[in-house]
């Protein structure tokens, strides 16, 4: 399996499920509230979450309030691994 990292060629292929998010498998690490705190997708069903095929944000909150959403500090691309997703984020 390859994957692509040309952030065009991403946009491409997530641009027609972006209003059909539940055509993506996502993946979700909350809080001790049950707030979001990673929010992973990919387009691959039952994406492996140790390959790097994941889009990945990470949301921050001041009580229940998001006051940022932040991409990885390499960019916005699916190519980031899931289970190293604290490791993206400065």
């Amino acid at each position: 399996m390859s994957f692509n990292t040309n952030i065009f060629a991403e946009l491409e292929l997530i641009t027609p499920y972006i209003d059909n998010e539940e055509l993506m498998e996502g993946r979700f690490e909350n809080n001790g509230d049950g707030n979001p705190i990673y929010v992973g997708y990919t387009p691959y069903p039952n994406g492996d979450p140790a390959l790097p095929i994941w889009y990945l944000l990470k949301i921050t909150y001041t009580g229940q309030a998001i006051i940022r959403k932040q991409v990885p500090d390499s960019g916005q691309k699916f190519g980031y691994i899931w289970n190293d997703r604290v490791t993206y984020f400065s």
